[in-house]
């Protein structure tokens, strides 16, 4: 699914790829258009403009997650965050 996206977004415009990754964002965890919209809008918030996301806001959200659910208070961020496709990426 990540692979078909990552081959469909550079040949669409922006609200076509907003429009299908929102879906996409739906269609897997299950949720409604609405809160799909919210997830992408605030994950788009934090990430810088070259697309990585700022380990410390990968840990400032955390925290937020960790006030609605159990997350383990040892969780490293980097063991989950994806450079690799990225110009430049780790």
């Amino acid at each position: 699914m990540v692979k078909d996206l990552i081959h469909k977004v550079p040949r669409m415009e922006y609200s076509e790829a907003r429009k299908y990754t929102a879906k996409m964002i739906a269609d897997k965890f299950k949720i409604t258009p609405t809160e799909s919209n919210g997830t992408y809008e605030t994950l788009l918030s934090m990430l810088n403009k070259d697309g990585r996301l700022p380990l410390k806001v990968a840990r400032g959200y955390l925290d937020l997650l960790r006030q609605e659910r159990p997350i383990p208070a040892d969780l490293d961020p980097q063991k989950f965050i994806d450079f690799s496709l990225l110009p430049g990426g780790k």
